[in-house]
């Protein structure tokens, strides 16, 4: 899986960016900011992260 997949997988669990406007932005989920401003890379990464860590969580959790 791709970075954006991740992103992707993220959001439909309620985890978004939400941009300042200034090349800055936050990670939220809902209306609540889980990070300071940062800049937009830095941002998309950590959504990423969250992704990744749902997604092991996820499978860690399916009875296989």
């Amino acid at each position: 899986m791709t970075p954006a997949d991740y992103i992707d997988y993220a959001k439909t669990f309620g985890y978004d960016i939400r941009f300042t406007g200034i090349g800055m932005s936050y990670v939220t989920i809902g209306d609540v900011l889980l990070t300071e401003a940062m800049d937009t890379e830095k941002a998309e990464r950590e959504l990423a992260f969250i992704g990744m860590a749902i997604m092991a969580d996820t499978l860690h959790a399916k009875n296989w």
